[in-house]
């Protein structure tokens, strides 16, 4: 078959390393495996297989006609309505037409597609919630080489720990995310304040944190045991760090369409212990997964809580179990597979939600229960005040809903 992948551009970013990834699992499955970058190139390009084609812009759409892909997948995050429709008036009828929907809401194009991949059980949820029950849809996740990563050897992490300046004694709890605040949260310093009180051990590492983050980490009591670095290149040096840290702290305001970071640090023998934010995107709760890759909570106390449970080794996470499941659920070239065989989906998934959602280290809150099974996307929204993640106001209301 002939796959060609459409993505803005190939430079950082989980968009696209999932659409390098997907081209390069149908590659390995044999099918001629194209690529047509919009928007330009990127850092990317150096890493894809060279037995891939790339296609620089829109330019080329009579040669990409000529080639005649029997299947477009779409990733359309960044894309724009007038490309993508182009490309569909350009090719061949017997063509079928695929999109990996990040955001969970319907684009312009998502009704000619033949089917549109969701993340998660939840961000499917959210997706027919903002009007796409009757288009048909698939839970695809983001596709993992799961091999990259795997726990560091004890040498690894005392070479990493003494780069940082820290003894072998030093309790490690750690973000590594993208730079800009949606991925993050102003509670994970108050959350390391809390537990640098009472423990001279602890240490929160930082890894390509927004200025925002950075401006706070200098403002604290404990900020000469922040540790910061800009950025971390190469899976190798990733799975390092990740394996350095006691657990991983994540918490992200407006949550994880998939949460990529979330698989690597899991495979690396670390646990995440990952906050629910059902107000946005949440499918963090299903990467993780309570007691198993580490925990989900619904607040801050719920966070510290949990932390220190982890620290002071009061409970025993199965993370391996976990590892396994993520390689059979997530694997790139089982994701692939998957994601050409035509499969109809269940849109029942009240009862999912709901044990999704209860599924946790703490109890959620009854009105965010109450305004969750509205199965309303206006209320949906609510949460991040019926949660205590947010003090009400008209004007924060205001910006949820518009």
């Amino acid at each position: 078959m002939k796959i060609l992948t459409v993505v803005m551009d190939l430079d950082f970013g989980g968009t696209q390393r999932a659409a390098q990834v997907f081209a390069e699992a149908y590659n390995e499955l044999n099918h001629d495996s194209k690529i047509l970058s919009l928007y330009g190139l990127g850092s990317r390009l150096d890493e894809l297989n060279p037995d891939i084609q790339v296609w620089d812009g829109i330019k080329f759409i009579n040669e990409i006609k000529s080639w005649g892909p029997n299947l477009i997948h779409f990733h359309s995050t960044g894309l724009v309505w007038e490309d993508v429709n182009r490309i569909i008036l350009n090719i061949n009828n017997n063509c079928k037409y695929v999109e990996t929907n990040v955001f969970s809401t319907p684009n312009p194009w998502t009704s000619i597609m033949d089917e549109s991949f969701q993340l998660s059980t939840w961000a499917n949820w959210v997706f027919e919630l903002r009007g796409g029950r009757s288009i048909q849809s698939k839970i695809v996740p983001n596709p993992i080489k799961t091999n990259s990563f795997q726990p560091a050897s004890a040498i690894e992490v005392k070479r990493f720990k003494e780069s940082l300046g820290l003894s072998q004694n030093a309790i490690i709890i750690g973000r590594i995310g993208q730079a800009f605040m949606g991925k993050w949260s102003t509670m994970l310093i108050d959350v390391f304040n809390h537990l640098a009180e009472s423990n001279s051990d602890i240490y929160l590492l930082l890894v390509n944190a927004p200025n925002e983050i950075l401006e706070l980490a200098e403002m604290s009591n404990f900020a000469n045991r922040i540790k910061h670095i800009p950025k971390i290149i190469g899976d190798k040096s990733l799975s390092i760090a990740y394996s350095s840290m006691k657990a991983m702290v994540h918490i992200a305001e407006q949550g994880e369409s998939f949460g990529i970071v979330l698989c690597e640090c899991i495979l690396s023998g670390t646990p995440v212990v990952t906050l629910s934010t059902p107000w946005n995107d949440n499918s963090q709760c299903e990467v993780v997964g309570n007691s198993r890759g580490g925990l989900v909570v619904h607040t801050k106390k719920g966070m510290i809580l949990a932390l220190k449970d982890i620290i002071e080794d009061k409970l025993n996470i199965p993370i391996k179990i976990r590892v396994k499941e993520i390689k059979n659920s997530y694997g790139y070239l089982k994701t692939a597979e998957f994601a050409l065989k035509k499969e109809e989906t269940n849109n029942n998934r009240n009862n999912s939600i709901s044990h999704i959602f209860n599924d946790s280290y703490d109890r959620p809150n009854w009105l965010t229960k109450v305004l969750l099974k509205t199965n309303k996307d206006f209320f949906r929204k609510l949460t991040i005040f019926s949660s205590g993640y947010k003090k009400f106001s008209l004007r924060l209301l205001y910006r949820k809903i518009f």
